[in-house]
């Protein structure tokens, strides 16, 4: 048997237990020993790069503090200071147009974002939320 077709022959195909009980009838396959199952097992599974496992997982802000009526957490983006009118006029304004949905490619904002900054609004990505921009680079 040549080291690519060993190699596959080794590898786990059945979520219900180790290859050699799924191959039992196989005498090649189930001479393999338990610790030479695992070795190839672990082999097959991706392995993150050194120290990803060491990072601290993150901690979201707190919802209250003592001695504080309302906490205001900044890293969400919420204001001691209310809602601009400036956003308020805007919410009001697409009111009256819930209907139609809004420009997926958000072709206007891109514009006015790379007029503001002298960019290419083809360069120019928006979303709702670093999640939703995260997911789409992933995809």
């Amino acid at each position: 048997m040549d080291g690519f077709t060993r190699h596959w022959s080794r590898a786990p195909l059945s979520p219900c237990g180790p290859r050699r009980e799924f191959f039992r009838e196989h005498d090649a396959l189930a001479e393999l020993s338990e610790q030479e199952d695992r070795a190839v097992t672990d082999i097959a599974r991706p392995q993150p790069k050194h120290g990803v496992l060491e990072i601290a997982a993150y901690v979201p802000g707190r919802k209250s503090a003592l001695g504080v009526e309302k906490v205001f957490k900044l890293s969400s983006n919420e204001t001691p200071l209310g809602q601009s009118t400036a956003a308020i006029a805007a919410f009001k304004d697409a009111a009256d147009h819930l209907e139609l949905y809004p420009d997926g490619s958000a072709l206007e904002l891109r514009k006015a974002i790379a007029d503001v900054h002298g960019l290419n609004p083809d360069n120019i990505l928006c979303g709702n939320g670093s999640d939703e921009i995260l997911s789409l680079l992933a995809q």
